[in-house]
């Protein structure tokens, strides 16, 4: 309890005394909230540790750039060889987390995923959330999976301070969008996709964007709810940027959209 006590007491303080560039993203942030606290005993890469315990963390709201290692507790769709920057992204993870490797934890609504590892968002043992550091250094991406959603914004607001100064994956050309028209079911695995949506349509469960070229994205309607009442005819026409994980649907490229942050316009990029 005293070390949970001690992580309110800092983050209260780092509000107070935040330095001029992070005022936005702790604008944007809500209190966090510590369920538990313990130590890390292994960084896997910048977005998944495991605990003294034995249980693996999936940090919620972002993704970091993987690395070419397998296990039981990692997805199978991973690259054949490192990502760049991914080294980079465990190594600074390792360094925040310091020789004590003490960590406070605030999990999701959902607290497992696909892969048994727990969700959770961590913070640091000085109140600092390991998410915000990791973004505001070019270093992960955000993503938006409800209803894991809580600290969404000011996680935004990191990754377009770090977009915005082309810092890390930002700069670098791997990480450019791929063309809509170029994407195959052979491109599984995270990715930021661009290209124009030439239909709009609806199946019993899904609202379907097509792009031009064959890749598709898909809405389930039952996530319509966290879109503010945008509707998906919105972007009929439009060229924009999605990102998420691609999968194959009946021999196609498909990548499942769930919340809008999973979308860009140009509209985005101009803010």
């Amino acid at each position: 309890m005293g070390f949970v006590k001690h992580f309110v007491r800092v983050l209260l303080a780092a509000a107070l005394g935040v330095a001029s560039h992070q005022s936005l993203v702790f604008a944007a942030c809500p209190q966090p909230r510590i369920d538990e606290t313990a130590k890390v005993a292994y960084v896997y890469d910048g977005d998944t540790v495991r605990l003294k315990d034995g249980r693996h963390i999936r940090l919620i709201g972002i993704n970091t750039p993987e690395l070419a290692h397998k296990s039981k507790h990692r997805p199978t769709s991973e690259p054949t060889q490192d990502e760049p920057l991914a080294r980079k992204a465990r190594q600074a993870v390792i360094r925040l987390l310091g020789d004590s490797g003490k960590i406070g934890l605030q999990f999701g609504e959902d607290r497992e995923d696909r892969y048994h590892r727990a969700l959770a968002h961590i913070f640091l043992a000085d109140g600092s959330s390991l998410e915000i550091h990791l973004l505001e250094a070019g270093l992960a991406t955000t993503i938006a999976i409800p209803p894991n959603i809580a600290r969404l914004d000011c996680y935004l607001v990191a990754e377009r301070q770090a977009r915005k100064s082309g810092l890390g994956i930002w700069r670098d050309p791997y990480y450019r969008p791929l063309a809509a028209a170029s994407v195959t079911s052979g491109n599984r695995g995270y990715h930021r996709v661009r290209g124009i949506v030439e239909h709009v349509g609806r199946s019993r469960k899904s609202v379907w964007l097509d792009f031009t070229g064959g890749f598709s994205a898909r809405i389930p309607l039952k996530d319509l709810t966290y879109f503010g009442g945008i509707r998906p005819e919105h972007w009929l026409k439009r060229e924009i940027t999605v990102r998420g994980w691609i999968s194959s649907y009946r021999g196609e490229a498909l990548m499942t959209i769930r919340h809008p942050a999973q979308i860009e316009t140009d509209d985005d990029d101009e803010r």
